[in-house]
């Protein structure tokens, strides 16, 4: 978030539709981390913001996986991740953002079981800032990438393991005034 709004990373918007957020137990509960999510979900899709489901933030719902939960089977009641599915599926998204992997696994399973994978997808807020930087052309901001580079390669101009890695860098992006191309 602090990289979005110093301007190091620059992004364009992404193409994910209307997105609805789902609050991780880990980055929600135990780190107290609610608003910096939403930030980068709001830049990334061009100043709008996620929806919200109807348990959200500090009043947040599990995905189903917390506590060791993603290995047992519950014979009880109704399943977790499926409940937390059907919620986030209330909204008519087009992707359910989330920031773990056990949530993810858990609402892939949701979506497919709901019959919605077609319409919905499930993503990591890292791949929607990863889409919202490659749909214009592929050129984002990386000034702290570029000065980094630049100043290595003349820190280390004559390291043979050095050059090798700028070689192997420079196939996948080249670097200039900034921008990754």
């Amino acid at each position: 978030n602090n990289l979005i709004k110093q301007g190091k990373i620059s992004l364009k918007g992404s193409s994910n539709g209307k997105t609805v957020f789902h609050d991780s137990c880990y980055l929600g509960r135990y780190n107290d981390i609610y608003t910096e999510p939403r930030e980068i979900l709001k830049a990334a899709s061009q100043g709008t913001a996620p929806m919200e489901m109807e348990r959200c933030g500090e009043e947040s719902f599990c995905c189903g996986a917390g506590g060791g939960r993603m290995w047992m089977e519950e014979l009880i009641g109704k399943r977790i991740y499926l409940e937390r599915t059907q919620e986030a599926l209330k909204t008519n998204p087009s992707t359910i953002a989330v920031s773990c992997p056990y949530c993810m696994t858990m609402f892939e399973d949701g979506i497919k079981d709901e019959k919605a994978q077609d319409n919905v997808k499930v993503k990591d807020i890292a791949e929607i800032v990863a889409d919202a930087i490659e749909l214009f052309g592929g050129h984002a901001r990386a000034d702290v990438l570029a000065d980094h580079l630049q100043d290595s390669r003349r820190q280390a101009a004559g390291d043979a393991h050095f050059r090798d890695l700028v070689r192997r860098l420079d196939g996948y992006a080249h670097v200039s005034g900034g921008v990754i191309h």
